[in-house]
């Protein structure tokens, strides 16, 4: 589960809807909405404890929940990437692009039913590496936000 947080608002993103998606079909992960963000519920409004800010969300990937955004890491020698790992890179591209154009200060990652434990680990992460195939975010851990300057829209003007 991936949970976000800022002093400004964050605008939602509708989730996909889940009954109009045919997993058994080849190709599914393409064809969802890769990148989500919805208020919290009562299952996981305790997360928003972890964060001193103003607005806290809840953040999915293509699959939805958080695990796709860890569907790219490449652990070892890549294999030419699946579906799978195509769809967990437009995640996190979104993801990226997101936190960067909404002032996002901070992340926070855990499995789904753990959002009422403690944290494990605090760390400050610069945003350009969730963008980096290499990196994989840990369980349990709270994320600082790094200002930086973004490069990557940069490069787009």
């Amino acid at each position: 589960m991936f949970y976000i947080g800022a002093d400004n608002e964050l605008p939602l993103i509708e989730p996909q809807n889940w009954k109009e998606v045919d997993a058994k079909q080849d190709g599914w992960q393409s064809k969802v909405v890769p990148f989500s963000v919805e208020l919290l519920d009562e299952n996981n409004r305790i997360v928003a404890q972890k964060f001193q800010l103003a607005h806290v969300r809840y953040a999915g990937s293509f699959e939805g929940c958080g695990c796709g955004f860890g569907a790219c890491v490449i652990e070892e020698d890549p294999d030419p990437p699946d579906e799978h790992e195509l769809a967990g890179r437009v995640s996190r591209e979104r993801l990226y692009d997101y936190i960067i154009k909404n002032q996002v200060n901070a992340l926070y990652c855990c499995w789904a039913g753990d959002e009422g434990q403690a944290i494990k680990h605090s760390e400050v992460l610069d945003p350009e590496k969730i963008l980096d195939l290499h990196f994989d975010f840990l369980e349990r851990t709270f994320y600082t936000i790094r200002k930086t300057v973004n490069k990557r829209m940069q490069n787009t003007r």
